[in-house]
């Protein structure tokens, strides 16, 4: 296992809200993590800040490295039902359908939807949605109200409460 030189994506948003560009680098390294992932059938379940780490010294735009594991669901090739398990994951970042312990592609593109409204913000999700709600897409606009409107409609398409509808690769954003 390599051991990552540098702090979590919550060190840095301690700070407050990421420049959209900084924000927009993050988020394009994070899905390329996920894609990655995905392609082997690794689900990771628990994204969110404090397992995104910062290389300390890399360059920007190769800096994030997707951490912990520990709760991933691995879809072996000849299932034909795949991820589920148990419930598991951190509340304010759960897809609805890990309540039932389901998990797929579209389940840790949720959680990145939500990772990048914390990064534009600067606010952590239990301050945006207090009740670990789920009516994420509806609130996207009144949460990022600088935002250029293609954007808004992006996190909203990728943010959707059914999985079914959410894009299955992260860096297919949504309408």
């Amino acid at each position: 296992m390599e051991f990552i030189e540098g702090g979590t994506l919550r060190d840095l948003l301690d700070a407050g809200p990421l420049p959209w560009v900084r924000a927009a680098s993050l988020l394009w390294q994070a899905a390329g993590a996920l894609e990655q992932i995905h392609a082997n059938g690794i689900y990771h379940r628990d994204l969110k800040p404090e397992n995104l780490m910062l290389r300390r010294g890399a360059p920007p735009d190769e800096d994030l490295v997707l951490i912990d594991f520990s709760i991933a669901i691995v879809k072996e090739p000849d299932q034909t039902i795949h991820g589920l398990s148990r419930a598991a994951g951190t509340i304010y970042y759960m897809a609805p359908e890990q309540a039932v312990g389901f998990a797929t592609a579209a389940t840790d593109v949720y959680s990145l939807a939500k990772v990048l409204l914390e990064m534009l913000t600067g606010q952590r999700l239990s301050a945006l949605l207090p009740n670990a709600s789920m009516d994420l897409p509806e609130r996207v606009r009144e949460l990022v109200r600088s935002l250029p409107i293609s954007a808004v409609r992006g996190i909203s398409g990728i943010a959707r409460l059914g999985a079914a509808v959410r894009p299955l690769a992260a860096s297919a954003g949504g309408t």
